[in-house]
């Protein structure tokens, strides 16, 4: 029986013996008789015990045979004798290569190299063996690894590095590469550390960003052992647009999922759609701020879209009410109580609300030359309108909306046929929708 303690290995015996044994036909076989070997080894015991090394013979139907002397008779060697008990120390035995052995190797026979232990105890008492060693000469010499132990480790190690690694300007890749086609591997390069399935990756780890689940659209994410689990849910509406609540336009979901955005134009934000089967459509950009559409071309097989349903995104590009930029010095809000002229954009219908009043005495000449307003940039019209518009008591004026944006006035009259003088405060009410193309 055996155990281990302290790194001994243990071989329990009561008044027996007990053995390991190891073939030395190769050793032999490239000695000449004479030549010695040296065997050392630590020992420690509770007992009497003796510790014998030797070498077994066999001939060539595995009989135990034993050599004459004239030819190489080899004795048990007996390596220490009841040693000090509860004492640890390294043991040696020095041996020669009998001529009988090499003749007994030739015939077909072997030869074993054998350790003996017999304990003088009654009872189970262990002895311990570490660190033995046989080497060539007659000296002993501290315990050190077998080269060819030593060779085969690196060996197994190179066989890893060349059957799991694979270094290139890509980057590491980390995997099994003893396959015909890459499975689930890891890239590592000079930005990212990403888990691939072949050449796709399914999650990216960058310092500035983290991609979970890149290429699926129904994966979930499980934290906590499953006390939280995220997922994206859809919902399908009609040629329904939505647009991103942020200054910067920021990609968020990989090109397989239903809603692709992107930032490849400063400010922009890019949106792809798919129908309910996952296929994917044209591409629409809108502004990221503003939410004014500046191209869309969704495909008119696809009836059905499936978008993203998160709180970040705002159905029909309903922008709110934004203020237009007044002609600061000549016209000012009306009143406190009434905005000034303002708009607010719903899908492509653009609206217009709100009131000005002249600072000073104003005379228009021309229809375009007396700005009241200037409109953001998104919600102005591709051509001019224009509006007849209600002011002060029984005046009429041209209200005209250009395609840079400015709100003018003009033709301001009270049932007369020539342009009159608009009084300082005057009433000007501006209401009005148009169409964005």
């Amino acid at each position: 029986a055996s155990d281990f303690n302290e790194d001994f290995k243990a071989a329990k015996c009561v008044g027996t013996w007990a053995g390991i044994v190891y073939l030395a036909n190769d050793a032999i076989s490239k000695s000449s008789a004479g030549d010695e070997f040296t065997f050392s080894v630590n020992m420690k015991t509770t007992s009497t015990a003796c510790l014998q090394f030797f070498a077994m013979c066999y001939d060539s139907s595995n009989n135990r045979v034993y050599p004459t002397l004239s030819t190489g008779q080899f004795n048990s060697k007996v390596i220490v004798n009841s040693p000090d008990y509860e004492d640890d120390k390294r043991y040696s035995i020095t041996l020669s290569i009998a001529q009988g052995w090499i003749d007994l190797i030739q015939s077909g026979g072997n030869i074993k190299w054998t350790l003996q232990i017999a304990s003088g105890a009654s009872t189970d008492q262990p002895v311990y063996l570490y660190a033995p060693k046989l080497e060539r000469g007659n000296k002993a010499t501290d315990w050190s690894p077998n080269y060819a132990d030593l060779y085969d480790g690196i060996n197994n190690a190179s066989k890893t590095a060349t059957n799991y690694l694979n270094f290139s300007s890509s980057g590491l890749v980390i995997g099994d590469l003893t396959a015909s086609t890459l499975g689930k591997n890891i890239l590592i390069d000079s930005d990212s550390v990403d888990i691939r399935s072949g050449t796709s990756v399914r999650a990216s780890f960058g310092e500035d960003y983290l991609y979970l689940a890149k290429h699926s659209r129904n994966a979930k994410i499980n934290l906590c052992n499953g006390l939280v689990e995220m997922y994206h849910q859809s919902k399908y509406s009609y040629d329904t647009l939505f647009v991103i609540d942020t200054p910067n336009a920021t990609e968020i979901m990989g090109t397989y999922n239903p809603l692709c955005v992107t930032s490849t134009v400063s400010g922009k934000v890019a949106i792809q759609f798919a129908n309910t089967s996952g296929v994917l459509g044209s591409i629409g950009m809108v502004e990221s701020a503003s939410g004014a559409m500046i191209t869309r071309n969704v495909p008119s097989t696809a009836s059905t879209y499936t978008v993203l349903d998160t709180g970040n995104f705002y159905k029909m590009m309903d922008s709110g009410w934004v203020n237009c930029t007044l002609n600061t010095g000549t016209f000012s809000r009306y009143s406190n109580d009434i905005p000034q002229p303002q708009v607010r954009k719903i899908g492509k219908q653009v609206y217009l609300r709100g009131e000005a009043k002249p600072s000073t005495d104003v005379t228009p000449t021309n229809d375009q030359d007396t700005i009241i307003a200037t409109i953001p940039s998104g919600y102005r019209p591709k051509e001019r309108k224009q509006f007849i518009m209600q002011g002060s008591t029984s005046y009429r004026w041209l209200m005209g909306i250009h395609p840079d944006g400015t709100i003018t006035i003009s033709r301001y009259t009270n049932n007369t046929t020539t342009n009159q003088t608009v009084s300082s405060g005057a009433w000007l009410c501006c209401h009005a929708d148009w169409l964005i193309e």
